[in-house]
This record gives structure tokens, C-alpha cells and sequence, in this order.
């Protein structure tokens, strides 16, 4: 709140021809703030990079900061910031019945690295990595190996990682909030926000079913195509 929020954007706003944001969720949150500008916002949403669309999968085990990452993995992507949730996941991999499970977090402030990984019982730290900056061209498989993403957000203006993980035929946890509702594709596995004990079982039971490599979900890739820059641009 401020000059900043209250005087200039709206008249910034009022002299654009045209107003783009990236979802139909942030369109209604705008203009529940800004009802004027109904005739000029409009949803220009990001695309999926080709990697993701065209990636295919390696034999080669994956490396991250020089160290392998034993499967089968978790990733979580996003920073420390509460509203992404980052403990709610690492709660969720430290309640799992093996311990042999890997945990990637991906995003991860410097600052929080520490911290976080001392909130890791000393007995899971093995399993634990906190990856540094990835580059954009390596992200296709390192979400496309893992045995599910989890993107316990609380709020998305968008979300690529929930369609990015799709394109790779990787299943994404998530929740059913803001922007996330409408990326509810054939690899989606949306869950209750509050409910532990249901994201625990729905990473179990994925984990159990991917016991037999039964490889990238199909129908999760062709849905995701439709989000290809590609798709946007024709």
C-alpha cells in the first residue's frame, strides 16, 4: 500500500492500450482490485520451453552439483518463501515408510541452505541435496527422472513447474489454489492443502506404481503441448 500501488500503477494502467497478465485466475484477482480495466486485461500465458516437450529419457544416472542423486527422488521447486511451502514437502518426504528415498530442492535461496538443512534429522541429511542453480537446458531431465514433483504452493499467479513437470510425463502434487486449478492435466495429482497424511499416501502409492518403470506419463505430455509456445503463437 502506498504511492506506489495506489497512484502509480493506476495511472500507468489507465494510459496502457493494453494490459497483459498470465492466467485467468490472476485476471479475476486483478480486477477484483481494478474493475476499469476489464476491457483491456488480458491472459497472454507463458509457454513450455521444447526441452521440456521433446525431452527423452537417459540411462545415465542424474548428477547435481557434482554428486549423484540416488533414486528414486523427489524434487521440490521453489524458494523459502512460506507461501511455497517448502517444510510442508520435506514433512511430507521425512513421513514416508523407506528412508530410501532421495529429496532434491531446487530454487533454494543461499541464504536458506543452512538453515534448511538443519531442520533434516541427521540420519536423512545423506538423502537430502539442495541443488545449486540449474541451468534451463539440464531442468527437463532433472524433473523427468524424478518419481514425482511436489508443489505444495499456497498461491500461484501461474505455476509453470506444474505444466513443465506434465510436458516430461513426471506426476506433480499440488493444491487446488489460485492459478494451479487450471493445470489440472492427465499428471496432475491435486490433494488437500492441510491434509499430511494425504500427501504422504499419494507419494507412496506413486512410488509404489513407479516400481515398474512403466516410463513417462503419455497422455501428461500431450496434454502439456498445448501450452507450447508454439500452440500460443499459431
Amino acid at each position: 500500500a502506498g504511492y506506489y500501488r495506489d497512484r502509480l500503477l493506476p495511472a500507468a494502467y489507465h494510459r496502457a492500450s493494453a494490459v497483459l497478465t498470465v492466467s485467468n485466475t490472476s485476471r479475476r484477482d486483478i480486477l477484483a482490485r481494478w474493475p476499469g480495466l476489464r476491457e483491456k486485461l488480458h491472459v497472454v500465458s507463458p509457454g513450455v520451453d521444447q526441452r521440456y516437450l521433446g525431452v527423452e529419457p537417459v540411462s545415465r544416472p542424474l548428477v547435481i552439483g557434482g554428486r549423484v542423486v540416488p533414486a528414486p527422488y523427489l524434487v521440490f521447486l521453489g524458494g523459502a518463501d512460506p507461501r511455497k511451502r517448502l517444510m510442508w514437502a520435506i514433512q511430507t518426504w521425512l513421513s514416508l515408510s523407506s528412508p530410501d528415498v532421495t529429496f532434491v530442492a531446487c530454487g533454494l535461496e543461499q541464504a536458506a541452505h543452512e538453515r534448511v538443512r538443519a531442520a533434516i534429522p541427521s540420519e536423512r541429511r545423506e538423502r537430502f541435496i539442495v541443488a545449486p542453480f540449474i541451468g534451463e537446458a539440464d531442468m527437463p531431465h532433472v524433473y523427468m527422472h524424478a518419481a514425482a514433483v511436489l508443489y505444495p504452493s499456497l498461491y500461484e499467479g501461474f505455476g509453470l513447474p506444474v505444466i513443465e513437470a506434465q510436458a516430461v510425463g513426471t506426476p506433480v502434487l499440488f493444491s487446488d489454489v489460485g492459478s494451479l486449478s487450471e493445470w489440472r492435466g492427465p499428471g496432475a495429482v491435486v490433494l488437500p492443502v492441510d491434509d499430511l497424511a494425504d500427501w504422504v499416501r499419494a507419494v507412496e502409492d506413486i512410488l509404489h506404481s513407479s516400481a515398474g518403470d512403466a516410463g513417462p506419463n503419455q497422455a501428461a505430455r500431450a496434454w502439456a503441448t498445448q501450452y507450447s509456445w508454439d500452440a500460443y503463437t499459431d
